[in-house]
């Protein structure tokens, strides 16, 4: 409790007149001479050697691993930045993104049958219905789910930008076929083809944006015809 102690035989201290024992105390006619204490205590040189927390920091980082907690340690050290949390998200999100795929296959087989004869026990389901996976649809909200969620936001917006500078340039289409490229660069960046616009899409598109080139011609044309238009009326006032 008190530590470990050590002596020397300087003549100021006897271990055989005292009680050695947690809580004894000395008496000593001195400290010590020139050569510095006789009983002194042997400490580490670098501070407290705390090796049970060591060891119960150690069992509980692996259980973290092993449920795969990926929240932030409070142990006093210097806080995370917010690039670091966001590296291991991205990190845990590409390692088990597959989880995903087998909670589909092997958990709603079980769970939704069970969940059905709970809702006919219930008396809420009159009666059993065959079960099929493919129209079952699940949510998992999670952080590892909401990286992924942001990770497929962050492609969409990739494959915009990729149309945008694709359409900008003017004889992009002359050697590389546009829609055929954007498909291969859709499927590379695995976007869902839903956000594609549709034949019908397209045709709305080119009107409105034909009516709204139309629209800016004659408001040009108008701001044009202006400056004329005030000195005719001008020149009329002034002969009348």
């Amino acid at each position: 409790m008190l530590g470990l102690w050590a002596y020397r035989a300087g003549g100021t201290f006897n271990p055989d007149t005292v009680r050695l024992g947690p809580g004894e105390f000395w008496a000593m006619q001195s400290t010590g001479g020139i050569m510095g204490p006789d009983v002194q205590r042997l400490d580490q040189p670098g501070g407290r050697l705390e090796i049970a927390r060591m060891v119960i920091a150690n069992g509980q980082q692996q259980i973290r691993d092993a449920l795969l907690d990926t929240r932030i340690n409070d142990d006093g050290g210097t806080p995370a930045s917010a690039s670091e949390i966001a590296v291991r998200m991205r990190q845990n999100s590409n390692t088990y993104v597959g989880s995903y795929g087998r909670l589909n296959n092997d958990v709603l087989p079980v769970v939704m049958p069970r969940a059905m004869e709970i809702l006919k026990d219930w008396r809420l389901l009159p009666e059993l219905m065959v079960f099929n996976q493919l129209l079952a649809t699940f949510s998992v909200p999670s952080p590892m789910a909401m990286a992924t969620k942001a990770d497929q936001l962050e492609a969409i917006t990739n494959f915009m930008q990729l149309v945008e500078a694709v359409e900008a340039l003017p004889h992009a289409g002359r050697e590389v076929s546009k829609p055929r490229f954007y498909d291969r660069a859709r499927k590379a960046m695995m976007v869902d083809p839903s956000i594609v616009t549709t034949e019908a899409e397209k045709e709305a598109f080119d009107e409105q944006a034909a009516k709204q080139q139309l629209a800016a011609q004659m408001g040009e044309m108008a701001n044009r015809a202006a400056p004329q238009l005030a000195q005719g009326l001008m020149n009329g006032g002034q002969a009348a």
